[in-house]
């Protein structure tokens, strides 16, 4: 799942390739099983550039970052109680 802080790029809900390979990226280390799916099944297949701004080995320190600046790609239930909680927001890609 795509998701940023709510006072990013979460006003316009719906993002498109271009706008994500303009965005900071905030992802797990590589070779992670996060990682590889992001990768190869997700939207990091279809980035031909990408602004990685950090690669971090805890879900609970992607979460803490993209809460202040960037975007990551985590499970759901990684971040199942800061959605709840409005502190970051589910992004939809539009092709």
């Amino acid at each position: 799942m795509l998701f940023c802080s709510s006072t990013t790029l979460a006003k316009h809900k719906m993002v498109n390739i271009k706008s994500l390979e303009q965005t900071e990226w905030i992802l797990r280390e590589p070779r992670s099983g996060t990682r590889m799916l992001f990768e190869l099944h997700h939207i990091g297949q279809y980035l031909r550039q990408r602004h990685l701004k950090m690669e971090l080995n805890q879900t609970g320190a992607i979460r803490s970052m993209v809460s202040s600046i960037g975007i990551s790609c985590l499970s759901e239930p990684c971040i199942a109680n800061e959605l709840v909680q409005g502190d970051l927001v589910q992004l939809t890609e539009n092709p």
